[in-house]
């Protein structure tokens, strides 16, 4: 680096982080403590995390610790080191993921920390659960187990929180249909004069679900409707056999009267290793205040100081990652593909980047997405997901051996998965030489498959299995190639185009309704996105449940890459199945879609 270029990075760094505070380093086995804090306090604070770590190991068992590398865990020292970073003029703390890590930042240190921190953890675990939790519920769960303490030998969980039931006895009463219907983009959510009301009555709402006598009986079975997707208010009025009314009108009894009984677990909070505080280093400070201070729109910005910052520390692969990850983020694929690379032969093994590079570069180059893929399965070999991936670019490769060697070790599966485990296993068995296996395993194929175009396909694999057809005629279905975007981005349903979409005839063999319109709006507020087209007679929604299986024609060479939200008006032609008995609100499930026209989506 040149004299010049080295004065302006030494500049931007005391810009950035200055001279003063001193940061700290203070390690453990589940999280990394960077804190600019003093060393009784920061040691404080592993040790509540470490107690909160320890309870909900215990309660939730394996699912309770989040897998992948430790927690990285900032302490600002004050609240003006913390400004710069805060997401929004109200959070004395947040959780982020930024880069492949897993972030819980604390605005300061104080008697409130462990509540605090208890709060976030709860948001980590979630996210690590995969839980898509409505904001009600997510700052309500949080909220009640930020309560958690040790009480003789036990754990106790629910104490009143006085601050919020003054705020509800004392505030203006928001509609609870308002509250369970607010999203993240809401005002209830994000606005500091509105938000109060949705962490006071998420909290009190949870609080009389989990914990009161009269709701407890049914919380888990509301929760796993809410987290499956079902709208809060339909859940709420389906299994506890009430309107929302009732319960509404229950809530603000148990507010007056002030029941909340807290619950005792028989488990016990243990602080777990003290740990040995060290010098931070200046590299690993860099780079968690960029990654902190990077937001949506200032990507530039943020693009060339980790470009700076990989130049000053090439042997680094964290640098690369965030260079990835910016570069998914703003749409240049192929420039996130060569960060990730260089990330990955630096010797990066973070978790999520090889989960996102692998499918990221498997779509041009399966070679690397499985390298990618193989090195993420040595340190998480449980993840059924990954050896799924993986064996689906194996079999793609026409490497049956490596594919039923990734398969192996699967012992039980998900119904959801299953159809999924034997095809794969079926194709691999097939390429290997072995069709009685094969044929055994398509049988499977068939049994597990919900959807009867998939059961169609099972039924196509054997019928070639028995006519002695070459296994180039027929292959698995690709996979998404991405199913979500970097984080911080909006939420996207991306695929590579196929080779066959526009080959394919439409509806292959199979009659099903066509509707003609332009594509409106592609709808992903729920489980599963929703299409949108306008037609003559109006708005007509089509589930797509399977997006990867989708035949889409009349792009030529583009990619199909569609984001979420209104959509620049392209006319087409959808052939779907019609809705099922269970499928409310939507006149099926898009199964060919065919542009009319050259309009290109963007």
């Amino acid at each position: 680096m040149t004299g010049l270029r080295w004065a302006a990075f030494l500049l931007f760094s005391l810009r950035l982080w200055g001279a003063e505070p001193k940061w700290i380093h203070l390690p453990s086995a589940d999280f990394d403590i960077f804190s600019s804090a003093g060393e009784g306090d920061t040691r404080r604070v592993l040790q509540q995390f470490e107690r909160v770590r320890n309870f909900f190991a215990q309660k939730a068992g394996p699912g309770g610790k989040p897998q992948g590398e430790a927690v990285r865990v900032i302490v600002f020292g004050s609240k003006k080191e913390y400004e710069p970073y805060r997401p929004n003029e109200f959070a004395a703390a947040f959780y982020t993921q930024r880069t492949g890590r897993d972030y819980i930042v604390l605005g300061g240190v104080g008697d409130n920390v462990f509540p605090t921190a208890i709060h976030e953890y709860v948001h980590l675990v979630a996210q690590h659960a995969g839980l898509n939790l409505p904001p009600w519920l997510n700052e309500g769960m949080a909220e009640l187990y930020s309560t958690l303490k040790p009480f003789g030998g036990k754990v106790l969980v629910g104490s009143l929180i006085r601050g919020r039931l003054m705020e509800l006895q004392l505030g203006k009463w928001v509609p609870l249909a308002t509250i369970l219907a607010a999203d993240r983009d809401s005002p209830y959510y994000n606005e500091k004069d509105q938000a109060g009301s949705l962490y006071n009555e998420g909290w009190a709402l949870t609080h009389m679900l989990e914990l009161s006598p009269q709701y407890s009986a049914h919380f888990m079975e509301a929760f796993g409707l809410i987290a499956k997707g079902t709208a809060s208010q339909e859940a709420l009025e389906k299994v506890y056999a009430k309107p929302l009314s009732a319960i509404e009108k229950d809530l603000q009894s148990y507010l007056r009267r002030g029941d909340f009984n807290g619950s005792l677990f028989n488990l016990k909070l243990d602080a777990g290793a003290k740990g040995t505080t060290e010098p931070a280093e200046a590299f690993e400070v860099q780079l968690t205040l960029l990654d902190l201070n990077d937001r949506r729109g200032k990507e530039a910005e943020a693009l060339q100081k980790f470009a700076e910052l990989a130049r000053q520390y090439p042997t680094r692969p964290e640098a690369q990652a965030a260079l990835g990850y910016l570069a998914w983020r703003t749409g240049n694929r192929d420039r996130a593909v060569k960060a990730f690379a260089a990330a990955f032969d630096l010797g990066g093994r973070n978790p999520k980047m090889l989960w996102d590079y692998g499918r990221l570069v498997g779509g041009s180059d399966q070679a690397a997405g499985a390298r990618a893929l193989s090195a993420l399965l040595i340190d998480q070999p449980g993840r059924l997901d990954v050896r799924l991936e993986l064996a689906a670019m194996q079999v793609r490769e026409n490497q049956p051996k490596d594919a039923l060697a990734t398969l192996a070790p699967i012992k039980a599966v998900t119904p959801a998965d299953a159809p999924r485990l034997f095809e794969l296993l079926a194709f691999a068995k097939m390429q290997s030489g072995d069709r009685e296996a094969a044929r055994l395993d398509g049988l499977r194929w068939i049994e597990n498959a919900k959807q009867e175009q998939e059961k169609d396909r099972a039924k196509g694999f054997l019928q070639a299995l028995s006519a002695g057809t070459t296994t180039a005629t027929f292959r698995p279905v690709d996979a998404p190639v991405l199913a979500d975007e970097p984080e911080d981005g909006p939420p996207r349903l991306t695929r590579a185009r196929r080779a066959d979409d526009d080959d394919a005839p439409a509806g292959a063999g199979i009659e099903l309704p066509t509707i003609h319109g332009d594509f409106g709006e592609l709808d992903c507020s729920g489980p599963t996105p929703r299409m949108l087209v306008l037609t003559q007679n109006g708005p007509v929604a089509l589930l797509m449940d399977q997006p990867d299986r989708i035949i889409i024609s009349g792009l030529g060479s583009a990619t199909v890459d569609l984001s979420c939200g209104k959509q620049k008006s392209a006319p087409v032609s959808i052939q779907y199945e019609p809705a099922t008995s269970g499928q409310t609100g939507v006149e099926g499930s898009v199964r060919t879609i065919k542009f009319e026209g050259r309009n290109q989506m963007e």
